[in-house]
């Protein structure tokens, strides 16, 4: 199996990022200055940037048809700690130079509807006919709760997390309905989505648990937290997004020959089953990654530096997800310790009980025992002659005897033995 560092085959640490590009440091330092994570702030700002990029524009068929643009991130950290803070720094940060609508995520059918709508065409002298009129060739989709996205996808029915990864593709979004005016589908490459998530460590399951849907695999998982953070860093003036004259066509954008080489070498890998499942679509995000680098700076085809940049942003992402997979660990582990000490509980009561519940039969053949036929003797004698810890069972253990006509009551206080006992008891 290969992990992701085998595959990205990077040593630089990944801090070193920030001092590759203008943009990268002045990103960094509006974090610091802001205290947010300069990873998260990043993440944000390339689904902000690649938000910009007409959806015609594609990257090229290295694996299969031509690959989307469209970027998944997710930004690792407790609540209030992460997706909130970053994605208000990186607004601060860079103005994108055009309005792209930020939408709270909902229902699958409902991301087709926040890009388009039905109208009837009524051409005199032809039938009538339905038609899907885009609105907005592109959205963000936003969730701070890792648990409400897992919330709307695990409705009954949902198409949430299958429309996502479709969009993530930029295939066919939207779904058939028998009511024409309903039918909002956009066509592939016809929509530009991004998706900016806040996952909780502890709660991250809800994503990772959708791996064998290639869900997690999508997302470029960057940190919340910062160890590095520090107090009286000064903010850079605010960037501005350089305008790119996209052409009105569709068109690839061009990718190094070495990104080419070892996409095709890590996708023969994979077919050969020797990639991990969770690094499915690294590859491909990586490659989005660096696009989105490319268009930070104001490029239209991605360039040798943007692949290796974006190769230590992945590695960055793979030890934030890890980080995550470990914490779902310990909290399975502590949840299993919790279960370990609660059978344990029950156990001992259920033995204390048990105990109790033969406790009185033990003191009343211990009374038998020695009990001569046709005594008396006094509740008070009886009870002198046993421990501390049997005295609490005379009551039920005489109440016994009498039942089972080993004793007779003869008052209150009193009883008289019907058994013989060859020793007798010792004089009180």
């Amino acid at each position: 199996m290969t992990n992701a560092a085998e595959i990205i085959n990077l040593k630089t640490d990944p801090e070193s990022i920030w001092s590759r590009r203008t943009s990268l440091r002045s990103l960094h330092d509006f974090a610091r200055a802001y205290l947010a994570s300069p990873w998260a702030v990043l993440g944000v700002t390339l689904a902000r940037t690649t938000a910009t990029v007409p959806p015609h524009i594609t990257l090229p068929p290295l694996v299969g048809g031509r690959g989307s643009l469209n970027l998944f991130v997710a930004v690792v950290g407790a609540s209030g700690l992460g997706k909130g803070a970053s994605t208000a720094v990186s607004h601060t940060a860079i103005t994108l130079g055009q309005d792209v609508p930020t939408l709270p995520i909902g229902s699958g059918e409902g991301m087709a509807k926040a890009f388009g709508h039905r109208e009837v065409v009524d051409v005199e002298g032809q039938p009538k006919y339905w038609v899907t009129v885009i609105d907005n060739p592109a959205v963000i989709f936003e969730s701070s709760e890792v648990d409400q996205f897992a919330a709307q996808g695990g409705r009954s029915g949902s198409t949430l997390s299958s429309q996502m990864r479709s969009a993530w593709s930029g295939e066919v979004l939207g779904a058939t309905y028998a009511t024409a005016e309903k039918a909002v589908t956009i066509p592939a490459h016809d929509y530009r989505l991004c998706f900016i998530l806040g996952v909780q460590p502890r709660r991250s399951g809800a994503l990772l648990s959708e791996s064998d849907g290639g869900t997690p695999q999508r997302f470029l998982w960057l940190p919340a937290a910062d160890p590095l953070a520090r107090d009286g860093v000064k903010a850079p003036e605010q960037m501005t997004l350089p305008k790119i004259d996209w052409p009105m066509q569709p068109m690839c954008m061009e990718v190094p020959k070495e990104a080419a080489r070892e996409i095709r070498q890590n996708r023969i890998k994979a077919l050969k089953g020797a990639s991990d499942v969770l690094d499915g679509h690294m590859m491909l995000t990586r490659l989005k990654t660096a696009a989105a680098l490319a268009v930070l700076d104001g490029r239209t085809d991605v360039d040798s530096e943007d692949w290796e940049i974006s190769g230590l942003v992945m590695q960055k992402s793979a030890t934030t997800r890890e980080l995550c997979v470990q914490e779902l660990r310990a909290v399975e582990t502590e949840a299993a310790a919790r279960r370990g000490e609660d059978r344990a509980h029950a156990d001992a009561a259920h033995e204390s009980k048990r105990a109790e519940l033969t406790a009185p039969a033990r003191v009343a053949n211990k009374i038998a025992e020695r009990l001569r036929d046709g005594e008396v003797w006094t509740r008070g004698a009886i009870n002198r002659l046993q421990t501390s810890a049997d005295r609490k069972f005379v009551d039920e253990a005489l109440a016994i005897l009498v039942r089972e006509e080993r004793a007779v009551k003869l008052s209150d206080t009193e009883y008289r033995g019907i058994a013989e006992s060859p020793t007798g008891w010792d004089a009180v």
